[in-house]
């Protein structure tokens, strides 16, 4: 696990967002410094501005492709509800333990979380501020472009379990990558830091 700021790195919480003018689905999934899954979640969010129907439509079709179209309807909850919930779930595990956020790109946490807070008028989260995008992370190792989650697992020769922008199913998919890529890093000696650019946003 790499440092930051002088402080070991003990979580990794890689997570995802589907979703197209608002966030449909917030999951994560932890992994410890040895890439063991600890605990991981799927949150489906209702929207508030999309007008039903269109809501409607959209969850259906895009969920309904991986039969979670009737379990989305059933669970989906406002996405201010959904922000305690994460917390919740997030620090029953981290605690005060100093943990970084991987994404599959920038998307999630520099636009999306940021524009959705600021459109409900809720505080962003702090916590949601740091985090290592992954795609960077593949090009520092490899010095290919990554061209998305599915690109890097081929080039790896990683199977793509579940269904791909399922985004509790893209996360499972992320860990392995991680895991692999880390590998890779520890297997040639080199050091993980060089690795991990942490960027930082603020505010949207």
């Amino acid at each position: 696990m790499p440092t930051i700021k002088n402080k070991d790195i003990k979580y990794f919480i890689v997570l995802d967002l589907e979703g197209t003018l608002e966030i449909t689905e917030l999951s994560s999934v932890i992994i410890d410094e040895n890439h063991n899954i600890i605990d991981k979640i799927q949150i489906f969010c209702k929207n508030h501005y999309v007008p039903e129907t269109d809501f409607r439509d959209y969850v259906i079709q895009k969920y309904g492709r991986f039969g979670l179209s009737d379990k989305f309807f059933r669970e989906c909850v406002p996405f201010w509800d959904a922000l305690k919930i994460y917390e919740e779930w997030l620090y029953k595990t981290v605690k005060n333990d100093y943990f970084l956020f991987l994404t599959c790109g920038n998307w999630d946490l520099a636009k999306q979380i940021p524009l959705q807070c600021m459109n409900y008028g809720i505080d962003k989260p702090n916590y949601f501020s740091r985090y290592v995008n992954i795609k960077e992370l593949f090009q520092r190792l490899t010095n290919i472009e990554s061209k998305g989650m599915d690109f890097m697992l081929d080039y790896y020769n990683i199977k793509l379990d579940g269904n791909h922008h399922c985004a509790l199913d893209d996360c499972m998919n992320l860990v392995k990558l991680v895991k692999h890529m880390n590998d890779i890093i520890a297997k040639n000696g080199n050091d993980i830091n060089s690795y991990y650019r942490v960027r930082v946003k603020k505010d949207y």
